[in-house]
């Protein structure tokens, strides 16, 4: 608000004062930052490096950490049967988690859109 007053120059004869104000407003804010940024660090440090110094933080700094490849495979059932490519394994995908509906179960208008949503045909 103070900075509002002082560039648009409503009250020319209060100029310095709201200068001053405006300074000494953005010089506390500055302060105010960086303890809490200070607070912050020492927090982390006493929580996270601390009980373990070659923990996670160790190893992201030195890039040792494993990071995990896409998942491109999973198991059909217990003969140990996987998918070999993208496509089996979104299909799988497709059909585990959002398996066919019961259709005996369906009220009629949902019978309805099942057979709307068959009949409609992809673009290629």
């Amino acid at each position: 608000m103070k900075k509002k007053l002082l560039y648009s120059n409503r009250f020319p004869n209060e100029r310095n004062y709201l200068y001053n104000e405006t300074i000494t407003a953005k010089e506390n804010y500055k302060k105010t930052l960086n303890e809490a940024q200070i607070n912050s660090w020492v927090s982390f440090v006493e929580n996270d490096l601390k009980p373990n110094p070659w923990g996670v933080v160790y190893k992201l700094a030195t890039s040792k950490l494993n990071k995990k490849g896409v998942l491109t495979s999973f198991k059909l059932n217990e003969e140990n049967n996987y998918t070999n490519t993208i496509e089996e394994s979104a299909n799988y995908l497709l059909h585990s988690l959002l398996p066919d509906p019961d259709e005996t179960t369906l009220t009629q208008k949902q019978q309805a859109n099942v057979r709307d949503f068959i009949a409609i045909t992809p673009f290629k």
